[in-house]
C-alpha cells in the first residue's frame, strides 16, 4: 500500500514488468487491507493508470470493499468511489451499498468534499444515487452548502446536471447561487461568492445542462443563471493591478496576442457555448433577466472575440488536443443523451 502511495504522489512512470508485479501483489494482499489501506490502494492503482486487472478480475476487490464497508472513514470510502469512477469501473451494486454507508454517516463528518467528490463519482459512471441525494438534500446540504469553497459548487453543480433525480439538491443548489451573488451584489466582496472566473463559467455551463430536463424550478434556474453572470466581469478582474483591469477591461477574454488572459480557451468556449444557448433555446428567458446581467452577457459577449477563438482552436488542433473527445464529452454523451437529447447538442 506504501510502495503504490508513494508511486502515485511523486507520479513515477513504471517501467517494464513492475506494474504488472504490484498489481499481482496488491490482488493477492486486497483482503487483508485495512479499510484505510485499501482506499490507498485503489486510489493510488486509478492515478498510475493501472487499474486494467481491477476491470478483468473485480471479484477480489469487490469482497474487500463489502468487507471493510463499515470501517471505512468518509475520506476513505470517498477515495474508493473516486477510484472506481477513475477506473471506469460501473459497479453499481457496490455503489449501492456504499451509498447506503454514506447516509449513516453523521452529517457534521460530511464535508465539502466528499460530497462534491461522490456525486462526481456517480455522474461519470451513470450510477442512480436518488436514495443518498434525498438524504442529503434533507440533512447536510443546508448545513455544507454556505461553506463550500467556489470550485467545490462549481463541482458539485456540474455533477448534479449530469444526474438523474437531482431536482431537490439541484433546487438547494440555485438557492445557494443565488445567495452567494445577492451577497456579492449588496456590495459585499465579490470573491465571497467565487473566487475564479473559471468557477462561475462552470456553473453557468451546468445550469444549461439543467435546462435540458424541464423541470418546474427551471425559472430560478434563469435568474441564477443571469445572477451568476452578473458579477463575472468583477470576479474576472479580481487580484489584478488597475493596469491589467485596464487592459483586460478592454481586450478578449482569452488573448492570443500577449495580453491578459481572463480565461484559458476551454473557459471561453464553455462560456460562448452557454452566451449562444440563451439566445438560441432560451430566448424567451432573456426578456425577464435584470439589466445588471444583461450588461454582464454583452460584456462576456463582445471579449468571445471570434478571431482569437479560433486561434486558440486552431492552436489546440496543432497540439493535437481536440482530435478526440475529452473523458467529459464521453461521459456526458453515454449517460445523459439516451433520454435527453438536448444535452448532447448543447456538448457537441
Amino acid at each position: 500500500a506504501n510502495i503504490l502511495n508513494a508511486f502515485a504522489v511523486f507520479n513515477v512512470k513504471l517501467q517494464r514488468s513492475l506494474p504488472h508485479a504490484l498489481m499481482l501483489a496488491a490482488e493477492e494482499h486486497s483482503a487483508v487491507f485495512s479499510a484505510q489501506q485499501l482506499a490507498n490502494v485503489l486510489n493510488s492503482l486509478a492515478r498510475l493508470q493501472l487499474g486494467a486487472r481491477v476491470l478483468e478480475v473485480p471479484e477480489p476487490w469487490r469482497c474487500a470493499v463489502f468487507a471493510q464497508l463499515d470501517n471505512f472513514s468518509v475520506q476513505g470510502l470517498n477515495n474508493v468511489l473516486n477510484a472506481y469512477a477513475r477506473l471506469g469501473a460501473s459497479e453499481q451494486d457496490l455503489f449501492d451499498k456504499a451509498l447506503v454507508r454514506f447516509a449513516k454517516y453523521p452529517s457534521k463528518e460530511v464535508n465539502e468534499q466528499a460530497v462534491a467528490n461522490v456525486l462526481n463519482a456517480c455522474a461519470r459512471l451513470g450510477i442512480t444515487c436518488e436514495a443518498l441525494l434525498d438524504h442529503w438534500e434533507q440533512h447536510v446540504l443546508a448545513e455544507v452548502l454556505p461553506v463550500f469553497t467556489s470550485q467545490g459548487l462549481a463541482n458539485a453543480t456540474l455533477a448534479l446536471s449530469r444526474l438523474p433525480h437531482s431536482e431537490p439538491a439541484a433546487a438547494r443548489l440555485v438557492k445557494e447561487c443565488l445567495r452567494r451573488t445577492s451577497c456579492a451584489s449588496n456590495r459585499s466582496p465579490a470573491a465571497m461568492a467565487f473566487s475564479e472566473p473559471h468557477h462561475v463559467v462552470n456553473v453557468l455551463f451546468a445550469f444549461a445542462l439543467l435546462t435540458t430536463r424541464r423541470w418546474p424550478v427551471q425559472e430560478k434556474q434563469d435568474l441564477a443563471s443571469c445572477s451568476v453572470l452578473g458579477i463575472l466581469p468583477e470576479i474576472a478582474l479580481l487580484n489584478r493591478s488597475q493596469e491589467e483591469q485596464s487592459a483586460a477591461s478592454k481586450s478578449s477574454i482569452c488573448s492570443s496576442d500577449g495580453g491578459t488572459a481572463l480565461l484559458s480557451s476551454e473557459g471561453v468556449t464553455q462560456l460562448f457555448t452557454t452566451l449562444v444557448e440563451r439566445v438560441v433555446g432560451r430566448r424567451g428567458a432573456l426578456q425577464h433577466w435584470r439589466l445588471r446581467a444583461l450588461r454582464a452577457w454583452v460584456w462576456a459577449q463582445e471579449r468571445c472575440e471570434p478571431d482569437e477563438m479560433l486561434k486558440a482552436f486552431s492552436d489546440g488542433v496543432r497540439d493535437d488536443l481536440y482530435t478526440v473527445r475529452s473523458n467529459f464529452h464521453r461521459e456526458v454523451v453515454a449517460h445523459l443523451t439516451p433520454t435527453r437529447p438536448e444535452a448532447e447538442l448543447l456538448i457537441e
